[in-house]
Parts: structure tokens; sequence; C-alpha cells
């Protein structure tokens, strides 16, 4: 993602108008892209990854768009790029993985400007045609601009600890997505990996004794005895650190929004954020290393 951050800073130092998060499905499965506005030029970056299907293709691109405005509420946004694309294959029943290539992509995108940002739906080509729809949230100068009240905070953008809440929730689906891809797909090796390393913990299991293997390691440190253990017990804690920092201080935040605005910030940045976040890292995960 280096290359993505590069991109970011340079359109930080040019004549920067918004930033851009945007979360979609299409019928690849999940869709998310993170970039930002210069002037008309649209510079964005991001993936796509299966939800369902193993023989879907994953798709990481970078695409330079440009904003053609219709009127105030509508836009084309046709774009080119480059994108990392891999697909397995099945053959005789047997998912066959195959490498990734280099492939161009390119896009058309209509949008319609809504309170937080814009719907959008989209076609797009990489090696293969894929539509989508989803949402673009936008910040910075141009959200600015949308407001009259700029004292109260956007219910749609994060504030800090929400921002380190969501990395949180990322850590858990990751952990989460380790985990399963070992459990189910036998990834990893040695023994802290293998089938039966839950067997670690006890002192000589398959001879009967299952006396602890060392201090703490049935109860307070069984996560370092395996794999399976380490995973699910660090899934664990980052779900709770990350719920506990997203709805600290709850009352007095919500104090901050207008009543009519305080169920969109619950559901919103405490409810739906939090679960992309955790799903997209799982999804990406586990599709990553499973076999």
């Amino acid at each position: 993602m280096k290359w993505l951050v590069t991109i970011l800073s340079f359109c930080s130092t040019a004549s920067f108008s918004q930033g851009i998060v945007s979360i979609g499905y299409n019928t690849i499965g999940i869709a998310m892209h993170v970039g930002a506005d210069v002037k008309t030029f649209r510079f964005t970056g991001g993936y796509s990854l299966p939800l369902i299907s193993a023989v879907k293709p994953m798709i990481f691109d970078f695409s330079v768009g440009k904003t053609l405005v219709v009127n105030d509420d509508i836009s084309f946004v046709p774009s080119i790029g480059i994108a990392y694309y891999k697909r397995n294959v099945v053959v005789a029943n047997e998912l066959i993985k195959m490498p990734g290539t280099i492939q161009p992509v390119a896009g058309l995108a209509i949008e319609r400007k809504v309170m937080f940002g814009t719907i959008y739906v989209s076609a797009n080509y990489c090696k293969e045609f894929y539509a989508g729809v989803g949402i673009n949230a936008y910040f910075g100068h141009a959200s600015k601009k949308q407001s009259n009240h700029s004292a109260i905070p956007q219910w749609f953008i994060p504030n800090k600890n929400e921002w380190l809440s969501y990395g949180l929730y990322a850590a858990s689906g990751i952990s989460n997505g380790y985990h399963d891809a070992n459990t189910f797909h036998g990834w990893g090796n040695g023994d802290f990996w293998a089938a039966d390393s839950w067997k670690r913990k006890y002192k000589d299991f398959d001879n009967g004794d299952t006396r602890a293997a060392y201090i703490g390691s049935k109860t307070f440190l069984v996560w370092t005895t395996d794999g399976q253990h380490l995973t699910s017990t660090s899934e664990t804690a980052f779900l709770i650190a990350g719920t506990a920092l997203n709805f600290w201080n709850l009352k007095n935040e919500l104090q901050q929004y207008p009543k009519n605005q305080r169920w969109l910030v619950v559901v919103v940045k405490k409810i739906l954020y939090p679960m992309l976040c955790r799903s997209i890292a799982f999804e990406a995960t586990y599709q990553t290393l499973k076999k």
C-alpha cells in the first residue's frame, strides 16, 4: 500500500478538494476504495474481493478518473488504471490456485449527490466485466462547505477514538481470518499450527497426562500454546478493546449532534463501520490464506 500513501500525500500538497472513502458491492463481492479529488481529477486505490465463490477474482486496483458534472446532482466519472488480477479455477472438482497478473482496468461511475456524499452505480472491466453499487463518503475541504454549522461534527465522519477502534476491529477480523484458514484449511507450518496443536497445552496428552505443560498453559497463558488459541484469543481481545474504545464517552459524544442525527451516529459509526472493517479484514485475510 506504499504507492497509495504516496499518491495521497501528493494529493494533499496539490489543490486538494476532498478525500473519499467508498464502500460498495459488485458482481465480484465487496468493494472498498479510498482516494482524493484534486480539482476535477479523482485518484483512488482499493480492491474488490469475493464474498462467497472461491473462483471469483480478486482485484486490487489504482485508477485515475475525471469528474464530468451533468447538473447539481448528477455526475459521470470515467476512469482508467492498473490492477493486480488473480482468479482461481476449478479443474475436475479441484480448486487450482492461479498466479496473479497485472492488467489494465477501466470503469465508468454514475453518481448522485446525497447528504453525506454520493451514491453510485458503476461498470468496470479488468479482464472481465463487473458492475456494482455503493456509497462515497467525502471528508476534507468539501465537507466544510456542505454545512453552515462548522462547530457541529458531521455524523458520518469518525473521530480519533473511532478511527482507532476501527483499526482494532480490523485486527480482530484479521485474527479471525488466520484462525479459520488454519482450522478449516490447514494453513500454517509446524507443531504450533498443526490440526492437533491444542494438545500442546497439556504435558503429554497422548499418554493420558493432562496436567498443564507449564504454569498457565491451560488458563491465562493458553494463547501461547498453539495457533488456534492464539488467533481466537487475539480476535476476542481486539473485538472487546475496539468496542470499548468506540463506545467510550458515548453519552457526551452524542450531545454534540442534533437530536435527529444521534441515531445515525449510533447506527453508522458505532455499528455499520465496525462491521464493515471487521468483515473486510476477515475476508481479505481468509481468502488470501485458505488453500
